[in-house]
């Protein structure tokens, strides 16, 4: 299962055909649904206003700066339906706090998915 989670986020980093991220996306969710009956819903917040949350998180107090974007799936609730988005990620290195914000292509609703602050990397260590 694992295996199959990092690939997904790989292939989604390199821009994968639509068709294929779907598939991966879909066979992680059976996966997981096979291994676990917890699912897990989360609120995001969002705007409307195409640029908004960008805006915010690359504007003082949190300065971060975009270091990687790219294209993604997401699945709505209660439909079950996957919805394409674009993702970005963005950083501040002197704070170490970060944002990930997902985007909807088509209506450029912008949606704060996560934020927090980065540890040091483990190195020679166990995995996790």
């Amino acid at each position: 299962m694992f295996k199959k989670l990092a690939l997904f986020f790989v292939i989604g980093l390199v821009g994968v055909t639509q068709a294929l991220a779907q598939d991966l996306a879909q066979d992680l969710a059976q996966d997981l649904a096979q291994e676990t009956k917890l699912p897990l819903a989360t609120v995001q917040q969002c705007d409307l206003e195409s640029g908004k949350i960008l805006g915010m998180v690359q504007s003082p107090p949190y300065d971060e700066i975009p270091f990687l974007q790219g294209e993604t799936m997401i699945r709505a609730m209660p439909s079950g339906a996957w919805l394409n988005a674009n993702f970005y990620m963005l950083m501040n290195p002197q704070t170490k706090t970060f944002s990930i914000i997902l985007s909807d292509p088509t209506s450029g609703m912008e949606c704060l998915w996560l934020a927090g602050k980065v540890q040091p990397v483990i190195q020679g260590g166990d995995k996790l």
